[in-house]
């Protein structure tokens, strides 16, 4: 049976990697989002790394980067009408 100080220990194990792979995906919205480099940033593997974040988040870790770009692109097209729709797309 997992103490209760353990049981905090493994969840804040997994709030420090799911937060550094979000902030990394906020930081890195244009970039090549792959499963497989996610879990290694968060030392997880990929199967492990999609269930967490799944559980953690209440989506997946693909919908959750696809939201993020969509909200994103949004925003820039809202508040910079300077921007076109094709730089928007390629900075998100």
């Amino acid at each position: 049976m997992t103490s209760t100080l353990d049981s905090h220990a493994l969840v804040g194990s997994h709030a420090r990697r799911l937060n550094r792979v979000i902030d990394h995906v906020e930081a890195h919205l244009a970039a090549d989002l792959r499963l497989d480099h996610l879990a290694r940033l968060a030392a997880y593997s990929p199967f492990h790394l999609h269930r967490v974040f799944r559980a953690w988040t209440g989506e997946t870790l693909r919908d959750f980067v696809r939201r993020r770009r969509l909200e994103t692109a949004g925003i820039r097209l809202r508040y910079d009408p300077a921007l076109t729709v094709r730089e928007v797309a390629q900075a998100c």
